[in-house]
Formats: C-alpha cells, sequence, structure tokens
C-alpha cells in the first residue's frame, strides 16, 4: 500500500542566526545537517513544529484497511517532547505507519530543542493545545536523560502533564527515551541506565494513567538482535534515520496495539528489510533486567507486591512480596514493604519505624546501650557550639564538649576527641560508657606537676599530664580530664589496661599523622587518635607526656 504523507506546516527558528524558514510540502522534510555540538539539543534555540491536521478523516478512511468494511477510527495524536522527537520528524513516519496498517494517525506537535516536561510547562503552548480536548492521545517526551533526576524535574511536572492529559479526555503515551549509545561516558549508557529511565515513566503511568512506549528497550534489543544496524549519530544521543525509525515503530504500537506494516517504500529511505526487522522489536521487547511484562509495563514478580508472582496478583495493604510469595516468614513484621526482625532491627526496635540511637543497639526489641566505645560523627564547628574554648589549639575544651555530646545521647559517662582538628570537616569524638569520671581536687594534681595549681594552670598543659600522672598513682594506665573545672576540683577519668595503652613515639611520628601537631592541642590529638588507629584501637588520645622529642599518648580499645 502506498504511503499518505498529509502536507506538514514546517516552522523552524533558528535563534542564533535570526533566521525564520517557513514553507508547507507534501514530501519528506529533511533533517538539517549538523555534527558535533550542533546536533545537541540546544536551549537557546527554540525549534517548534506545528503539523497541520492533514487529510481529513473520510480521505484516511477510503485509504486505510477496514476489517468489515467500516472506516477505521482516525486518532489525533499530539507529541510533546524536542529534538528527540524533531530528528527526522518522528511524527510523519508515525502517520506513514498508521495508514499503511490500517489505523491512520493525525498528529500535531510541539517541539522545543533540549526541553524538558518543566520547560514545556512552564511556556505553555503545550498546555494549551492539551487543554483543548481535540487529542485522543498525548506522546510525552522529556529531555534525555531527564527521567534519571537530573536536569529539569521529571518527579514534578511528569504528574502535572498526566493530570493534565486525563483532565482533556486524552490517554497519555509516556515516550521512554532511550540510554545514549555504546560510545558515551559508563553513567549515561546500559540496560541499567535504560531500566531507570523507563521505571521512571512506568511509575508516573501507573500513578497518573496511560501507557509506557518503550523505546529504549527496543533500542538495546535492537543492539542485540541487529548489532550493524546504526541507532545513534555521531554525539551518542540523538537517533539516525534508523533509531528514529525504530521509535516510530514502538509509538504506533503503543498507540495502536498492532504491529506495523512498513510501507513500500520504507520511510527516510530505509531498506525495507532492515525496517521491517525495526518494526517486528516494537511488539517483541524483552523487559530489562529481568522484569515481566504486565499490561504494557515491566515489573520485578519476585518482589513486586502489586504483581507477585504472576501479573494482577496483588499482595494485601503493607505486605511485601518476597521471592514471588506475599507476606512476611515467620518471626518478621512489614516494615515499609521490608520484613524487619524487630527483635533486634536497629531501625525498627520493637516496632516499625522505631530506631535506636547511636551508640545504642536493638535486643529482645528495647534500644540498648552498646559496647564499652561508640564513635559519634561530629564537627569541630559542633563542638565549637557547645564550648567555644573548643578551637584547633583548645583540646581541654574539646574534651569537655565531646563529654557533653556523649551524655546527651545516653550510654555514655565520657568522651574524648575530636578526631579532626581541622574546621569544618566533619568527623567523630569517642563516647564511653565506662569508668566513671572522678573528682579529684587540684591539690593533688599539683602533686603530680607543680604547673597545675589550679590559679594560674587548670587546663593547660601541665595540668594535661598531671591528670595522666594521678591516674598511673592509681594503678591505671593513664587518663585524661575535662575543662572546665569547678572550684577546686576537676573532672578526671583513667583508663585502665582493659581500656588502654600508653604508647610513647617521637615527635616526628605524631607530624607525619598531622604536620601542625602542637602537644596539648586539638591538632596533636588528631596525630594521636590516627597513631592509634594504625596500630588497631578504636581510638587515641594525647600527648599525655612531653619529654624533649618524645610523646606519650593512650590509645584506647573497643
Amino acid at each position: 500500500m502506498p504511503s499518505l504523507v498529509p502536507s506538514v506546516r514546517v516552522l523552524v527558528a533558528f535563534a542564533s542566526l535570526g533566521v525564520v524558514v517557513s514553507c508547507s510540502t507534501t514530501e519528506e522534510v529533511p533533517t538539517p545537517a549538523c555534527e558535533g555540538a550542533a546536533c545537541a539539543e540546544p536551549r537557546s534555540d527554540a525549534s517548534v513544529i506545528d503539523a497541520a491536521p492533514g487529510p481529513d478523516a473520510g480521505a484516511l478512511a477510503d485509504a486505510a484497511d477496514g476489517a468489515d468494511g467500516a472506516a477505521p477510527k482516525v486518532e489525533r495524536v499530539l507529541f510533546v517532547g524536542n529534538s528527540y522527537t524533531e530528528f527526522n520528524d518522528l511524527p510523519r513516519v508515525v502517520r506513514e505507519l498508521g495508514a499503511e496498517t490500517g489505523a491512520p494517525i493525525v498528529t500535531e506537535a510541539v517541539l522545543v530543542g533540549g526541553a524538558t516536561l518543566s520547560d514545556h510547562w512552564s511556556k505553555g503552548d503545550a498546555n494549551g493545545k492539551i487543554d483543548k480536548g481535540n487529542f485522543d492521545a498525548v506522546v510525552l517526551q522529556g529531555q534525555s536523560l531527564e527521567a534519571l533526576g537530573g536536569e529539569g524535574d521529571f518527579a514534578t511536572y511528569a504528574p502535572r502533564f498526566g493530570d493534565k492529559v486525563k483532565a482533556a479526555g486524552s490517554r497519555a503515551v509516556w515516550y521512554a527515551t532511550w540510554a545514549r549509545g555504546p560510545g558515551a561516558s559508563a553513567n549515561m549508557r546500559g540496560e541499567a541506565v535504560a531500566n531507570r529511565i523507563e521505571q521512571a515513566y512506568s511509575k508516573v503511568a501507573i500513578a497518573k494513567g496511560g501507557k509506557v512506549a518503550r523505546v529504549g528497550a527496543a533500542f538495546l534489543q535492537a543492539q542485540i538482535r541487529l548489532p550493524a544496524v546504526p541507532l545513534y549519530i555521531e554525539d551518542q544521543s540523538h537517533p539516525t534515520k534508523e533509531g528514529t525509525f525504530l521509535a516510530a515503530c514502538t509509538i504506533a504500537h503503543t498507540l495502536t496495539g498492532k504491529v506495523p506494516r512498513v510501507p513500500d517504500p520504507a520511510p527516510l529511505g530505509i531498506p525495507r528489510a532492515t525496517a521491517q526487522a525495526l518494526c517486528n522489536l516494537a511488539a517483541d521487547v524483552r523487559c530489562l533486567e529481568g522484569g515481566e511484562l504486565c499490561d504494557g509495563t515491566c515489573f520485578k514478580l519476585q518482589t513486586d507486591p502489586k504483581h507477585c508472582g504472576t501479573c494482577a496478583k496483588a499482595c494485601a495493604a503493607g505486605d511485601p512480596c518476597i521471592v514471588g510469595q506475599c507476606g512476611c516468614p515467620n518471626g518478621t513484621t512489614a516494615c515499609s514493604l521490608e520484613c524487619r526482625y524487630l527483635q533486634s532491627d536497629r531501625d525498627h526496635c520493637g516496632a516499625c519505624g522505631k530506631a535506636c540511637d547511636a551508640g545504642r543497639y536493638c535486643s529482645s526489641g528495647a534500644c540498648v546501650c552498646s559496647g564499652s566505645s561508640v564513635p559519634v560523627a561530629v564537627s569541630l564547628p559542633q563542638l565549637a557550639a557547645i564550648d567555644p574554648g573548643c578551637t584547633e589549639l583548645g583540646q581541654s575544651a574539646c574534651d569537655n564538649a565531646a563529654k557533653q555530646v556523649c551524655l546527651s545521647r545516653g550510654c555514655a559517662a565520657t568522651g574524648l576527641g575530636p578526631a579532626s582538628g581541622h574546621a569544618p570537616s566533619g568527623d567523630s569524638v569517642l563516647c564511653l560508657s565506662t569508668p566513671v569520671p572522678a573528682q579529684v581536687d587540684y591539690s593533688a594534681l599539683q602533686a603530680m606537676d607543680a604547673r597545675c595549681d589550679g590559679v594560674t594552670e587548670r587546663h593547660g598543659e601541665g595540668c594535661v599530664t598531671a591528670v595522666n600522672r594521678y591516674c598511673q598513682s592509681q594503678g591505671t594506665v593513664g587518663g585524661f580530664g575535662h575543662y572546665p573545672a569547678t572550684g577546686a576540683q576537676v573532672a578526671v577519668t583513667c583508663l585502665g589496661t582493659s581500656r588502654a595503652l600508653a604508647v610513647t613515639v617521637d615527635n616526628s611520628a605524631l607530624q607525619a599523622q598531622a604536620s601542625r601537631c602542637v602537644p596539648h592541642a586539638v591538632t596533636c590529638n588528631t596525630a594521636a587518635w590516627n597513631l592509634c588507629k594504625s596500630f588497631g584501637f578504636v581510638a587515641g588520645v594525647g600527648p599525655v607526656e612531653a619529654s624533649a622529642d618524645l610523646r606519650t599518648v593512650l590509645c584506647v580499645r573497643n
């Protein structure tokens, strides 16, 4: 059957050249030659193709094949998209396929180079046409990778268009675009990318109605079954004539429910055998990444609660689908469509959504304190907000702020840190459940180091050493104290052999960990912390002793 090509008025505004071209033709409109960046989807060059209605329904009906002699229904279709639809005049190819298949189609289009759905929504031309309510179907195509969540706001504007199409009495056809070609970067090509794009369109189709034209999946299938057929031009993004033809076959099949027949000669000058092979894929496109086709949409039957084990077998509200079976195994509970052990799950302890704080774990359905040493994420600015003295040269004040952080979270008697002395990097403090700090008089500390008298010095280098020596006098490995001291006393935490090990190194070993290591400062505590971790400990504090080039740090066990 010969191809019927309706008259098309084409208006292309080349903004960068200031040239407007307008023409009417019954012949194929050639695609302007382009290469490299010229084939991208320009935002500054607004290209709008507005296709006239073409021949009336009667003329198309006379030319079409009716199964019982009756004139087939003419589909009025609006295309909303960008250069992916404009290249090689995709709407015209869909019209030719429809006419040959006995399913006549009349098309109009609003196409803007590089446009996202949000661009179309803001511009309003597409909205105005949809609102007229004269279309049986609206084919909606977002910017090439928009559905992946990058440029534009697909998750917001696709549903808005879905509602608008439904309100106008039309049905939506969601044009799921392809992943980039094999020469593109890895994060833009391949089956996983194509599947993410298709799933985004499928999600809005399920929520707002309509069907998905699985063009991206057809591209992947063609690359496997017809590897010699080129689908991408050099930019690895826009379609060749063969790519456009495959997209047209897929969309025509979605619109009509029929496998399109190919006119002779085939559209776009494609060899007819190649064209027919491409069109045959339209009704035989496998689901990506192991999915199964249910009513035109792909689902994972092993895990989807709407189609669990088989199409249309839905699980009860709130029940997950596990290996094709609805519900959770005995002893587990469904929380957000996942099976959880409420007796031991930190995120759902005793009840769905009841999470345990840092430093606690879930036991018998209750949040309880965990190990004796728990790192807690924090930053130097956060500690400085608790104690303004916590700067790069204020380790004692930082220890005090760390203690307050740990006490506020529960399951801790004290704390030390931070691991970093370089604001505003995020790091951690160490919360200790034992031992409980003891109150010590400054007179006892002064006996250990004369500098720590509680008057001229209360929390400097001499007091750091005095606290460590006091703890050693109590039969422990060493210890640390907190700023601010209260009255004649200071809080001291002494660590036994089960909790810490004193390690003496030369100053160069610490400076290798932090070049600005100044004894008893946050910068040097960073070095002590990192050095101890390199030895397999959970953290470190110090130096607690400094003599010539030797430094002693306390390495804390878990």
